[in-house]
C-alpha cells in the first residue's frame, strides 16, 4: 500500500494531473468524504446518508476550538498562544458536531483543500468522539458550552453548514 501511495503522489509526465482526492480516498476509505462543504447542508446530508447517527441530523458543522486567528496574530506568532488557551478537553481542536432532536454527536475530522482556497473537503472518521443530550450543549457569542464547561469556537470562512449548526445550538 505504501508503494502504491508513493507512486500515486509522483508527478505524471505530459501534464500536471492532480491525484490528491483519489489518493485521499484510498488512504481514508473508511472515512466519510464531504467534497462540497461550501454547499448549505452538505455535512448534514452526508451524515444522514451515512446512517452513523440514530435519528435525523438537523444540523452539522465543521468547528474549531479557540478564537479565529487574524492575519496579524499569524504574522506575530501570537496565534500560537491561542492554542494553549482554554478548551473543552472532551473535544480536539478541529471536529464535526452534529445535532439531532435528542443528541449532539462529535466526530474527528480532517480538512483538506487546494493551495488557492477554492476547494475545501472534509474527511470524517466513523467513530464518535462523544455524544451528549441536546439539552447539555449550547452555543452563544462564539462560546460552546458542553456539560457546564465553556470554550470559544469558530468556523472557517462562514461556511453555511456550520452557520446553521451555530444557529440551532444558540436557539
Amino acid at each position: 500500500m505504501l508503494t502504491q501511495l508513493i507512486i500515486d503522489l509522483l508527478p505524471w509526465p505530459g501534464g500536471n494531473r492532480d491525484h490528491g482526492t483519489e489518493v485521499l480516498q484510498k488512504v481514508m476509505s473508511k472515512r466519510l468524504h464531504v467534497p462540497e462543504t461550501d454547499s448549505p447542508g452538505a455535512i448534514k446530508r452526508a451524515l444522514n446518508e451515512s446512517g452513523w447517527i440514530e435519528g435525523e441530523v438537523l444540523a452539522a458543522g465543521d468547528v474549531r476550538q479557540g478564537k479565529e486567528p487574524s492575519a496579524i496574530s499569524m504574522l506575530t506568532g501570537s496565534a500560537v498562544i491561542e492554542v494553549l488557551r482554554r478548551r473543552l478537553k472532551a473535544l480536539p481542536r478541529h471536529f464535526v458536531l452534529a445535532v439531532t432532536d435528542e443528541r449532539v454527536v462529535a466526530y474527528n475530522v480532517l480538512g483538506s483543500g487546494d493551495q488557492f482556497g477554492h476547494v475545501y473537503e472534509l474527511w470524517i472518521r466513523p467513530e464518535q468522539l462523544g455524544s451528549w443530550p441536546r439539552s447539555s450543549v449550547r452555543m452563544d457569542d462564539g462560546m460552546l458550552e458542553l456539560d457546564g464547561q465553556r470554550a470559544p469556537v469558530f468556523r472557517a470562512d462562514k461556511d453555511p453548514s456550520t452557520e446553521e449548526l451555530f444557529a440551532i445550538l444558540a436557539g
